[in-house]
């Protein structure tokens, strides 16, 4: 299966930051943080670094709202859609960090049994090996990793679809890491081994 990327919200065009709200609050800078952290800049960093890699070893995948703006909800499901119409051999991965006051790693699916919970899960077990001194949030109802929310862009899509928070902008241990490239490194090369595992699925 080839991955559709897709970094939430938006990035900067000019220095100016296109998604209202989704940084890390003012607080965190009496902790010792001199800037801030946005998060649509954020999971551009990490979808760069996961097509670097990608295009290093020729592995496929295809794209959706990469560039700066912050593209809308339906706008997205209509890429995706279009994607999938043309292969249906894909699923998207949308990449995230989160806010609320907790710590680690979760994944979402939509609510009920799909081909996305499987997915996931991969994604999720490989998480929690590399990473195990992080925290993984899981679903505490079911068996699976995945916890199910019918966000706009994973129930609209067509094809599979998961969406991924990579710690919490926060919390100023996770913070830390968030801004550490060795860290979005990682991170990165650990997707994309999930990645390839499902491509030769």
């Amino acid at each position: 299966m080839t991955p559709i990327l897709i970094p939430g919200h938006g990035g900067k065009i000019n220095g100016v930051y296109q998604t209202y709200g989704k940084r890390s609050p003012k607080h965190m800078k009496q902790l010792g943080f001199n800037k801030t952290y946005y998060e649509g800049v954020g999971n551009r960093w990490i979808v760069n670094r996961i097509k670097e890699i990608m295009d290093r070893y020729e592995m496929p995948y295809y794209e959706v709202a990469t560039g700066p703006e912050d593209m809308g909800l339906q706008k997205r499901v209509n890429e995706i859609n279009k994607i999938y119409a043309k292969d249906p051999n894909v699923y998207s991965l949308e990449i995230h960090s989160n806010a609320g006051g907790g710590t680690g790693v979760e994944g979402y699916t939509t609510v009920g049994e799909t081909a996305s919970d499987e997915i996931c899960e991969v994604f999720l077990a490989d998480l929690e090996n590399r990473f195990p001194t992080l925290t993984h949030r899981h679903e505490k109802h079911d068996s699976d990793r995945d916890k199910e929310r019918n966000f706009y862009v994973i129930r609209n899509t067509k094809s599979p679809a998961i969406l991924l928070e990579w710690l919490f902008m926060d919390n100023s241990e996770d913070l830390i890491k968030l801004w550490d490239y060795q860290w979005i490194d990682r991170f990165a090369q650990q997707l994309v081994k999930t990645i390839g595992k499902l491509q030769k699925q």
